[in-house]
Formats: C-alpha cells, structure tokens, sequence
C-alpha cells in the first residue's frame, strides 16, 4: 500500500477509537447539535464550554467527560466576571494549560481536537493533536482605533495559520470556502449545520416576536426596536442584551439566561422569530446560529436575505426573507401571524430534511470514518 493511501485511512479513521474534545465558547457551544451528536455516537468524549461574561447565555467555564453517551465527570476551570483584554488573555492561557494537561494523561490515545475558534484550534496544533476546524465565520479587520486593529490582525493571523495547519476544514458555508479559494489553504469539505427538534406543542393563540442575542446594531436590534414601537399589536420579547442599549418600555427585555430558564421563559405561546441582518458580505459568509436555535423551538423565521441559508427558508416557506426594511420587517410579521400554521408546517419539512443526526452520519462517515 503507497504512503498516499496509508495517510488517507489514518485520516478517514480519526474518531474511530480517539478522546476526542469539543471546545467552543458558550456563544456557539451547542453549534448545529454537534456536541450532542458526538456524545451519542463516540465512546471517549470530552466537552470543554468556555462561559464569557454578557453574551447570550450565563454560566461557568467547565469541562465535561463522556464516557460511553454516559456522564462521567465535572469539573470547573477558569471563568472571569470581567470582558477585558487581561481576562481573554487568561481564557485561552487556562485552556492550552488544561489542554496539555490531558495530553500528557493520555499519551497513549490519539485525540482529535474539534471548534470553530481559530485560537483553539490553534493551541490543537501546537500541541500536535488532530484538529478539525469548524469554519463559521470570517473575522474582519476593525477600524475603530490602534488597539481594536491590533487585535483584530492578530486574530486574522491566528485564523489563517489555524485554516493552513488543521487537519481538516469544515466550512459551513459554500460561501465561506469560495471566501479562502486561492489562498494558500489545503481543501476542505462544506456541510451545513444540523438542527435538533425541541418543537413543543404551542397551546397558547396569543402571538409574539421574538429575538434572541446580543443588542447589536449589525444585527437588526434597532429596526426591530422601531417596528416594536409601531406595531403595540404583538408582544416583542427580547432575551440577551447588554447594559447601554436604549430599551423600547412598551417591550419585554429578559437579560441572559441558560438554555432551561429560556424555554421556561418562552412557554407555549407561538413566537414569530427575527433575524434581520444589516447586509454585510464578508460577516454573514457564515451560518448564523440563531435562526437554527429559532427553527429547532418550531418557530417561523424572519431573516434578511444576506443570509446564506435564507435560501433553504424561502424553498421550505420556514419564514420569510426581506431586505433590511422597516417596512417589510413589519409586513413580514403581519404576514406570518396572519397565516401562522402555514408557517409552522414549513419549518417542521425544514427540521425533517436538516435534523442534525440524519445529516451528520454519512457526513462523519466520508470524512472520519465513522
């Protein structure tokens, strides 16, 4: 057998009897149920969340070991209240120390390294362990002052190493592979992100708009505030936030809470969820996460159509694709509130042809051999 085809299966065969480690921040932590699918499906698997202060979702940093899709152990590492440069700083220092402490625990065992943050992967292959890097998103260069340019290259740069030196690259997107095409970056593979059913039965007729993430401009926050404020009709609940966004009172604002507290929050009333990204071609090469989480509680999705997968939206009639309007984020909830069920039926045929297990077995079984 050549050497070609020797590295070939080592490659094909990188879960298969491995520890393998998830590692991501909270913010993309339960990225397209992957986690979930790797416990399920592997029998020595760690998960390492990394909780960041005033995101989405609260917690603490912790690492937690699978063995055999069974719970085995807890523990918690470093998690600061604080979102300074010193903090990001100690984050990733904890996590190559913890990361090579597990090395030397298992000298013996081949590990495989899996996120989506360029700095992790990057620590992965210092530390000479297969990596799979998740591509999800591009990292632009600011131009707000020397110490956001600063950091902002410094990521480009750890990104483009961590893209040169993964042993695989798993772009989310079409458009974020055709992003790197001609760079000097060995190839990769594009699949879409997976979505779990956590549909429940909506008892409630009462509608609501929904939005869940930070209160970024870039994000649609202020034409959604504006269309609250003319539409006193529908309830708008916002969950997420941050301290120094101007609130709309006639609106309910929820700050962070964990994945338990939210559907408690949310209960069983039928929620028309929005999305409406500010056109932007480089930011939104990705998938965005949020309108996964949205189309996995069963709810119709409005997006704008800068979005990618605003494309699989439309063709399911999950929801409704507008350009970044006042005017049409209005009509596009009248709309959907209008004709709610015709919505729901949609996004329940999108979760059927994207459920996260259906799609990532042959997907793992080509790239990793199982």
């Amino acid at each position: 057998m050549t050497g070609m085809k020797l590295l070939k299966m080592k490659l094909n065969n990188t879960l298969n009897n491995s520890l393998i480690i998830y590692a991501n921040f909270d913010v993309g932590f339960n990225l397209g149920s992957i986690p979930k699918y790797l416990v399920e499906n592997y029998e020595d698997v760690i998960l390492y969340s990394i909780y960041f202060p005033d995101i989405v979702h609260n917690g603490d940093s912790n690492i937690t070991v699978f063995k055999k899709g069974s719970l085995s152990k807890v523990t918690a590492t470093y998690t600061s209240k604080s979102k300074d440069v010193f903090s990001v700083i100690l984050y990733y220092l904890s996590f190559f120390v913890n990361l090579s402490s597990i090395r030397l625990r298992n000298l013996n065992k081949n590990i495989v390294l899996i996120s989506s943050n360029p700095y992790l992967i990057f620590f992965g292959n210092l530390l000479k362990l297969h990596t799979i890097y998740i591509v999800g998103d591009i990292m632009r260069i600011s131009k707000n002052n020397i110490i956001s340019r600063l950091k902002s290259n410094i990521t480009a740069k750890v990104l483009g190493c961590s893209l040169k030196h993964a042993d695989h690259r798993w772009y989310i997107s079409r458009s974020l592979k055709n992003y790197f095409r001609g760079s000097n970056i060995k190839k990769g593979f594009v699949q879409s992100l997976g979505i779990d059913n956590n549909t429940k039965k909506l008892v409630k007729t009462e509608k609501r708009v929904l939005y869940i993430g930070t209160f970024d401009k870039a994000k649609g926050i202020a034409l959604i505030d504006s269309v609250a404020k003319n539409l006193d009709k529908y309830q708008f609940v916002f969950v997420g936030g941050n301290a120094t966004y101007q609130h709309n009172n006639t609106s309910v604002y929820t700050p962070v809470v964990d994945e338990v507290q939210l559907r408690v929050l949310l209960g069983n009333y039928n929620y028309i969820a929005v999305a409406p990204y500010m056109p932007d071609a480089v930011k939104y090469l990705g998938d965005p996460t949020k309108i996964k989480q949205y189309l996995s509680y069963g709810y119709p999705v409005i997006t704008t159509a800068c979005v990618e997968f605003s494309k699989i939206i439309n063709k399911y009639h999950a929801g409704i694709v507008i350009d970044y309007s006042e005017k049409q984020l209005y009509r596009a909830i009248l709309t959907i509130a209008n004709n709610y069920q015709y919505y729901v039926k949609g996004v329940h045929n999108l979760l059927n042809a994207y459920y996260y297990e259906d799609l990532y077995k042959p997907v793992f079984k080509k790239q990793f051999g199982k």
